[in-house]
């Protein structure tokens, strides 16, 4: 199969009729190129079950086994808002969505892609599905800050691995979050002990995996010649200008800086830079402004190392790459890129302690401790239930027993209710009893009242003294003779005066008004209000209506006095 796909494009067309859509499968790992230029450069596939869908899926694999992640997130893309795979179920597009999402950056989409997937593989229970599913959320997880998450759903992923080869990919993922947080020489021996299970038969991107880790550990360990020696591997298999010619161009930058050779760093960072631009991965060129920042530092450059530092952290804030911000804060402080003053360590604390990573080699214990108590606890639970049913040697009792638990429960729930409902009861009867005393004017009051007013209003005969008080009305003294006054009313800082169909409004109190009006004429029933006696028409609990039609309250702690000047009359 291998030399078939070895022959020309021509030859190797004609025989796609008996390349089976699995053969490619199996070798996208392997053979990325291979298989991208086989359907690249055939216009007529297998149809072996499969529709065009799949082939731009097994495409996008490709792509993304080859390194060249953009346009494998293209593809996925396009299927997941257009496309319609046969053999390819969701969960295989979210994952990959998922996979090409963290390589891009795009750590938001990644979290929702991955989640996705794992609900859809649970749905289906499918086994494979969830332990992959689990561990693409433990890396969308991972690379946005969240380590404790990531830890417990790789654990949760090693519980159900298929077999020792599935669990070193755990391994190395456990070993590259140990690594990210600092725990370099715990990292290496996890990644190790991951990539011994994976054994050779790994495919390319997973080997780089390995080697990028191990580059790195080794580097933050002091250990130069190791880290170049893991990184000289990486670099073996640097094909064209991807993010392995950016990591190996970044690390060696580094690592030039580490040795003083300062000249050399600035080429491989120049280039790195410039790899990262073509690629258009911001995240990637965050960190080689992170690492250009300290070069010009110890190069004496203190205002390119601030621009440059400002430029990288801006970039990783955007991107919400926690880890990167921690590590970039870290480098701000050993490497004295700004004076260590109380506002930037009280910066680094915050972000160290939101996204606090602590002893994780702790943490996997803990969660291993935490799955063997819950088993120690459902053992002990079982164990308490068979003791508790063999202790019951008549069913009928037994079932008796439930009865009177189920009675009582059930009466003590009726009587429950029946105290709460009397409470209500009491409460509501309390606030009926208080509106009832505030009801001053009863029922017998007010009609001896209103039968007062039909009497006067029947007989009314004119007031036959004229009283007049003072008053100013736009800047002029007036006299207003009180016989056309109705009622009273304070407001905006003075009073006004309706006079039947028109009112007057003057700057006065209304204190002073009622010292010149004759008590015996009007009486106040609100805080606010002045009324003409002979004008109120009729009066009930809690208003009073006049001769123009108009509907006024009557205040609480005036209703007595109201009530008082229509019993004298």
């Amino acid at each position: 199969m291998l030399v078939t796909l070895l022959f020309p494009n021509m030859l190797f067309c004609q025989q796609s009729t008996h390349q089976s859509f699995e053969d490619l499968r199996a070798i996208k790992k392997t053979y990325p190129d291979s298989v991208i230029n086989f359907i690249k450069n055939c216009r007529e596939f297998p149809s072996d079950d499969v529709n065009t869908d799949d082939w731009k899926m097994l495409l996008g694999e490709a792509y993304y086994y080859g390194d060249q992640h953009d346009k494998a997130y293209a593809i996925f893309d396009s299927l997941h808002q257009y496309g319609k795979p046969s053999f390819y179920q969701d969960r295989h597009l979210y994952q990959a969505l998922t996979n090409t999402s963290l390589f891009l950056g795009k750590f938001d989409k990644a979290q929702k892609f991955a989640l996705r997937s794992l609900q859809l593989a649970k749905e289906q229970n499918d086994s494979l599905g969830i332990f992959k599913a689990l561990i693409a959320v433990g890396n969308s997880q991972y690379y946005s800050g969240s380590a404790h998450v990531a830890i417990k759903k790789y654990m949760q992923a090693l519980s159900v691995a298929p077999d020792l080869t599935m669990a070193g990919y755990i391994y190395v993922n456990l070993g590259s979050l140990l690594i990210e947080a600092g725990q370099y020489k715990e990292g290496i021996e996890y990644i190790k002990k991951g990539s011994q299970a994976i054994g050779d038969e790994a495919a390319k991107r997973d080997k780089m995996v390995v080697l990028n880790n191990l580059a790195v550990g080794y580097y933050h360990l002091e250990r130069i010649d190791s880290s170049r020696f893991y990184l000289d591997q990486y670099a073996a298999f640097k094909e064209k200008p991807t993010y392995n010619h950016f990591f190996i161009d970044h690390l060696s930058g580094n690592i030039s800086i580490k040795q003083k050779e300062y000249a050399k760093a600035q080429q491989f960072l120049d280039s790195a830079l410039s790899l990262s631009q073509s690629l258009n991965d911001k995240h990637s060129e965050a960190l080689v402004m992170g690492s250009l920042s300290w070069l010009y530092n110890q190069t004496g450059r203190k205002k390119e190392a601030n621009r440059a530092y400002d430029l990288s952290k801006t970039m990783l804030d955007s991107l919400g790459s926690t880890l990167d911000l921690i590590e970039l804060e870290e480098l701000r402080l050993t490497s004295n890129l700004a004076p260590h003053d109380l506002n930037h360590f009280k910066s680094y604390r915050k972000i160290s302690s939101e996204n606090s990573f602590g002893e994780i080699d702790q943490i996997i214990s803990s969660f291993n401790k935490e799955i063997e108590l819950q088993a120690n606890q459902d053992s002990l639970e079982q164990a308490l239930m068979i003791q508790q049913i063999h202790s019951v040697e008549n069913s009928r009792y037994r079932y008796g027993l439930l009865l009177c638990i189920a009675i009582i429960s059930l009466l003590a729930s009726l009587l429950y209710i029946y105290r709460t409902r009397s409470k209500q009861l009491k409460s509501t009867n309390q606030k009926l009893e208080e509106e009832r005393q505030d009801l001053i004017f009863q029922n017998e009051d007010l009609e001896s009242i209103n039968q007062y007013l039909k009497k006067q209003h029947a007989q009314a005969e004119p007031i036959p003294v004229d009283s007049f008080i003072d008053i100013v009305v736009n800047n002029k003294q007036i006299k207003l003779n009180t016989k056309n006054i109705t009622y009273i009313l304070a407001e905006d800082n003075g009073c006004r005066f309706y006079l039947g169909n028109r009112s007057e409004w003057s700057y006065v109190r209304l204190k002073d008004i009622l010292q010149q009006l004759p008590h015996q004429l009007f009486v106040q029933i609100q805080r606010s209000n002045v009324v003409k006696i002979e004008d109120i028409e009729s009066v009930n609990h809690s208003s009073l209506k006049m001769s123009d039609g108009t509907e006024l309250k009557i205040g609480r702690s005036y209703k007595q006095e109201v009530l008082n000047l229509f019993k004298q009359k």
